[in-house]
């Protein structure tokens, strides 16, 4: 009786094993597919010269995409314009063009035309000097030149905080090169809710001539800008 006690719970605990690999492979499967939820970086391509193409995107990987709607958006179509975009793939229709995969794009943004809300500052003096409340970093983006960083603090609802974007001044050799920032909050909201805040940075200040990137050290967190 013993074994089989033993046999059933260890039938039960290799059953619960297996159901929860196949959510787990599930969920990742969902989400490497899932492309509506974050932004994609790509290029404006003209293939009219093709038959049955028009304009397609390239992919930072040089793959392509052939969208279905692009001419629904106020987009000017020009040769190589950087765009950030969100699609879904349209399984139940067949390319013409025979070089990517159909889609249909839900959004889409000229990255020539995106503003940041702030400009860094550079200064050694107000990178050891700049106010220093708690936070946590959730989330670092670069979309074009803007340097996007999701942040939570205690607070009431965040609108009094004052944040700068501060870069030590000093950038360190090595391949590629690499700086060092901090994101400076000065918080004096009194509640116990943990807001969060997302703002940009214009960063094309930090940008190092004769190179074409360079990693930002920010409060912690790393991230490579590419330009």
């Amino acid at each position: 009786m013993k074994n089989h006690r033993t046999q059933l719970f260890g039938a039960s605990i290799l059953s619960i094993l297996c159901f929860s690999l196949i959510l787990f492979i599930s969920s990742c499967e969902e989400s490497d597919n899932d492309n509506s939820k974050s932004y994609k970086s790509g290029k404006l391509k003209n293939l009219t010269g093709l038959d049955g193409c028009g304009w397609v995107i390239e992919l930072d990987d040089k793959s392509k995409l052939e969208p279905l709607n692009l001419d629904v958006f106020d987009l000017e179509l020009v040769e190589n314009k950087e765009i950030k975009f969100k699609y879904h793939e349209r399984t139940d229709l067949g390319s013409y063009c025979m070089v990517g995969v159909v889609v249909e794009i839900d959004e889409i943004k000229d990255i020539s035309k995106l503003t940041c809300d702030q400009s860094v500052v550079i200064s050694s003096e107000e990178y050891e000097n700049a106010p220093n409340a708690p936070f946590s970093i959730t989330e670092l983006t670069i979309t074009g030149d803007c340097l996007n960083i999701k942040f939570a603090a205690s607070g009431c609802d965040g609108d009094t905080w004052i944040v700068k974007l501060i870069d030590s001044g000093n950038v360190a050799k090595s391949d590629p090169c690499q700086r060092t920032l901090r994101l400076s909050l000065d918080n004096k909201e009194i509640c116990t809710a943990i807001p969060g805040k997302e703002v940009s940075f214009d960063i094309k200040d930090l940008q190092i001539i004769g190179d074409d990137k360079v990693i930002l050290h920010v409060s912690g967190e790393e991230i490579l800008y590419e330009y």
